[in-house]
């Protein structure tokens, strides 16, 4: 799965110890190129994920996880540059707002 799937969940996985479902978005697209393009299919992917948690469905179909926190991670291919960092600095106030987490984070994958 990639962040070019906007409907699809591309991982679910659970931290028994935080009690923290983890809901992966996996980016492998550059930074340094079509950023605009990049950003809107990342607020894709992330509304999906909201819209899944926040109508119930992901209740529905990991009650393994319930009473468990729910965070929004994008693990990315490509180190972000400072303007999607700031980008994910504004993803994270808004899922925040919305009573869930967010994070970020760069792991060289193979290709």
């Amino acid at each position: 799965m990639t962040i070019e799937q906007g409907g699809v969940i591309d991982m679910v996985a659970g931290d028994k110890k935080q009690l923290v479902a983890r809901m992966i978005i996996s980016d492998h697209l550059p930074w340094d190129e079509d950023m605009p393009r990049h950003v809107q299919l990342l607020e894709t992917k992330i509304n999906t994920y909201l819209s899944f948690v926040e109508q119930g469905a992901f209740a529905e179909q990991f009650p393994q996880f319930d009473g468990y926190s729910v965070r929004i991670e994008v693990i990315c291919k490509f180190e972000p540059t400072e303007l999607a960092e700031e980008y994910f600095d504004k993803a994270r106030e808004i899922v925040e707002e919305l009573g869930h987490e967010f994070a970020f984070s760069h792991h060289e994958m193979d290709a």
